[in-house]
């Protein structure tokens, strides 16, 4: 009787045993994977990828130290950063700044226009994001730009930029005027364009929006309320937008013919035009 007494306590304290065993064995696994976490986030605290469907997360605040008013710069593995969170309408980038990094300005619906100084030698994709309301940029030098470096931000009317600089390719190459100084109403003075084709340029330097647009001779150039021109005979016509009391204006020649085959078109750089939808 005794003898089973003692093998059933020897299963009970083996079962016991087991447990304990088990549940430590839980408790460290789990701080080695919270542990990995934390060591894969301090490596890389700027991993991700600029697309479409991404979503910008905010910076572990490493080594924190101001440089301006609504500007952070961190220290991390040798390399420095800035953010900005602040509440300004008119931002400078700090002159500190060589590569504004991805996620530099993230969802700031305060912004209307950004100035990149002469230090800044690159723009990072993903640099300047989701700013809903952001009008212009202004280049002061000329900075490499990735693709993607102004994703979201719907607003972008225009840049100001030197020609033959990386800014200028970039507007281009992605719809946006390229105005050359901030006084610049039309990316274009005069646009050649050709029967039955449209155009629209915008209003560029402007932190509001055009109350309205009117052709001169709509015989000729016809303007709907987006400033979205159409040819519709030869002859010339001034286009007007109105923005408060101030007016800005450009003119359109029409042509009959093909505009780079008509002698009267002297500058073929200028040519713009669309097929009308």
């Amino acid at each position: 009787m005794l003898k089973k007494l003692n093998s059933h306590k020897n299963k009970l304290i083996t079962r016991n045993d087991r447990l304990s065993y088990s549940i430590l064995k839980g408790i460290f696994k789990t701080a080695m994977v919270c542990l990995l976490i934390v060591m894969i986030t301090l490596a890389f605290p700027l991993s991700f990828s600029c697309s479409a469907k991404t979503k910008i997360y905010s910076y572990t605040n490493i080594y924190k130290s101001n440089v301006a008013p609504g500007w952070s710069r961190y220290n991390f593995s040798g390399e420095t950063y800035f953010r900005y969170s602040g509440s300004e309408t008119d931002v400078t980038i700090p002159a500190s700044c060589k590569v504004i990094n991805r996620g530099t300005i993230v969802s700031n619906k305060k912004i209307r226009i950004i100035r990149v100084p002469v230090s800044v030698e690159n723009i990072e994709a993903g640099a300047f994001y989701e700013l809903t309301n952001l009008k212009r940029v202004v280049f002061y030098g000329n900075p490499t730009i990735e693709d993607n470096a102004f994703y979201g931000c719907d607003s972008l009317v225009n840049f100001v930029a030197d020609k033959g600089t990386y800014a200028d390719d970039y507007g281009k190459n992605n719809k946006i005027a390229v105005a050359r100084s901030e006084s610049t109403a039309f990316s274009k003075k005069t646009v050649y364009i050709q029967r039955g084709y449209s155009y629209a340029q915008p209003v560029c330097n402007l932190n509001d929006s055009v109350q309205s647009w009117k052709s001169s001779n709509p015989s000729v150039v016809s303007v709907d309320e987006n400033g979205k021109i159409r040819a519709l005979k030869k002859g010339v016509s001034t286009i007007t937008a109105s923005c408060g009391n101030s007016f800005y204006t450009y003119k359109v020649v029409v042509f009959l013919k093909k505009v780079s085959e008509d002698k009267t078109s002297t500058v073929k750089s200028d040519v713009s035009y669309r097929k009308a939808r």
